[in-house]
């Protein structure tokens, strides 16, 4: 049976998508409830700082099957 092209590559789209979160959540106050305290002491800050590192784990988590599975037709070939 044929695997949909988008349950191979969304954690790497999540990958994406973490990296540019990480840095619009450092380089702006985009994301920040209070520009009073430090990023690290704002709850909200810290909150939306959650997402981006979910979709590391969720990539480090389901993107070795695929990794292994092109390594492994990689070697056959």
């Amino acid at each position: 049976m044929q695997t949909h092209w988008f349950y191979t590559v969304w954690p790497f789209i999540g990958v994406g998508g973490a990296i540019v979160m990480a840095a619009i959540l450092l380089m702006t106050d985009t994301f920040r409830g209070s520009t009073t305290v430090s990023r690290w002491r704002d709850p909200m800050w810290l909150a939306w700082l959650a997402v981006p590192l979910y979709w590391l784990h969720q990539f480090e988590e389901y993107s070795l099957p695929v990794i292994e599975c092109l390594i492994s037709s990689v070697r056959r070939s």
